[in-house]
């Protein structure tokens, strides 16, 4: 990060576990106000949610595969259920993390220049109907590299 000249802001809460951030270069700590975690921390805003639904979603899929199999239980072992996980939070999409920040309260500022960029292409298409599949010529004729999503969702 420092080789990157990146700044980051890190936002946690004020449990007693936590280390001393003093010593990290680049990364500013901000503590969340006591007994307001449940309100302002993304994970509890539904990220915790998705991924145990996705969890469970593969337990009751293992289930499923031993009762067709003529067993009457599913026994998990550690690497399994290590590996369920890992594939529960791989499937928890970059929009529900998001939509849980935006929820929490975090949202993301515009540059004015990403703004112009942005009423720029709105001006140049128009009224019309956009689809994913006209983007990249857009962004093409328009020299930017801003998703199709993110366009949508200004």
């Amino acid at each position: 990060m420092t080789k990157r000249k990146r700044r980051i802001l890190l936002f946690i809460d004020n449990c007693k576990a936590h280390f001393n951030f003093t010593a990290l270069k680049n990364i500013t700590v901000k503590f969340l106000p006591p007994n307001k975690t449940s309100k302002l921390q993304p994970l509890d805003q539904g990220i915790i949610r998705s991924f145990k639904v996705g969890y469970r979603a593969q337990i009751v899929r293992r289930l499923m595969d031993s009762i067709g199999e003529g067993k009457s239980y599913a026994s998990i072992n550690i690497l399994q259920s290590m590996r369920m996980a890992d594939y529960a939070w791989r499937n928890v999409t970059e929009t529900t993390i998001k939509n849980c920040f935006i929820k929490a309260g975090f949202s993301v500022n515009k540059t004015s220049s990403e703004t112009e960029e942005v009423d720029s292409i709105k001006n140049s298409i128009g009224e019309g109907e956009i689809n994913p599949e006209h983007w990249a010529s857009i962004q093409k004729d328009h020299n930017t590299n801003i998703s199709f999503e993110d366009f949508l969702a200004l």
